[in-house]
């Protein structure tokens, strides 16, 4: 059932929210699955809402992964960042990118226009949150503002030590932003979680910044420890140290990218540098410590 956010927004809620804009026609995100973004549709048509522009705020399968669906039920054009655009017709690049191995899901196979070529002005207005995924964005719409995954739950918190971020030091700058932008607003909706009001919002963004912080700090702690560290045994120790539980081989490749993404925010302020020592034998990556 769609939740009526004001005379022309809608939510549907979900494991990953949809948002529909009435006036417009404007659907964002289509959910994980045809089986989602079928049932999001069908509370859509109740509502009296028919689709013409689906958007897409970031590649991620949980957000585009009902895309097909839609377009084929509704002839909605699908409009998306261009870097995500990218991405999500690049599935080999995404899926290095994002998991270090290849995904069977998630390829598009039909044209994806430019965000920048629609003109949103009088309806919406794009925010970027890139950082999770390099092009994400989210939106504000009357007093609702859809922040996609900028930020995750106290939940999520406490079942993932490290949330996923491609670019932790950008995100800790987006969010930093965020509590700005919503302060004013009636309602945060997040892609995943309830709808919340500014100031709850604002306390979860609080707990994301403060987990990067910490999660920051453990790891300059570790790197501090010895001068030289090979990149497999320095992954491992950070994973051991801050007690991530690896439920399946997904799983660390994901925990394996987000600890990548704070080395690499380190390394850009040169208290670590990464080099590749080439032996007879074999390859080792090796992780040079510069100064902490």
């Amino acid at each position: 059932m769609l939740i009526k956010l004001s005379d022309d927004a809608y939510l549907f809620p979900g494991r990953t929210n949809m948002m529909f804009i009435k006036s417009q026609g404007i659907m964002i995100d289509t959910g994980i699955s045809e089986d989602a973004s079928r049932k999001a549709l069908r509370d859509a048509i109740s509502e009296n809402i028919s689709v013409k522009l689906v958007i897409n705020t970031h590649h991620h399968i949980d957000h585009v992964g009902g895309n097909s669906y839609v377009v084929k039920k509704t002839n909605a054009t699908v409009a998306m960042n261009k870097i995500e655009k990218f991405l999500l017709q690049n599935a080999l690049i995404s899926s290095l990118l994002d998991l270090g191995y290849p995904l069977v899901e998630g390829s598009i196979t039909y044209s994806i226009e430019n965000l920048e070529d629609i003109d949103f002005t009088n309806v919406i207005k794009v925010i970027n949150l890139s950082g999770h995924s390099p092009g994400m964005i989210g939106f504000i719409h009357d007093d609702v503002v859809f922040t996609s995954d900028l930020f995750f739950s106290t939940d999520v918190l406490s079942k993932y030590v490290i949330p996923f971020h491609i670019d932790v030091e950008k995100t800790l700058m987006k969010l930093n932003e965020a509590k700005s932008i919503i302060r004013d607003k009636l309602y945060v909706v997040p892609s995943h979680g309830p709808v919340m009001n500014p100031s709850l919002a604002d306390d979860v963004i609080e707990a994301n910044i403060s987990r990067i912080l910490f999660v920051k700090s453990k790891i300059t702690e570790i790197l501090a420890m010895r001068p030289t560290w090979t990149y497999e045994e320095l992954i491992r120790l950070i994973m051991d140290s801050l007690g991530i539980k690896q439920e399946n081989g997904r799983q660390f490749l994901l925990n394996r990218r987000a600890i990548e993404s704070y080395l690499g925010w380190l390394q850009r302020e040169d208290s670590i540098s990464i080099k590749i020592s080439i032996k007879i034998e074999r390859s080792n990556l090796v992780v040079n410590v510069n100064k902490l």
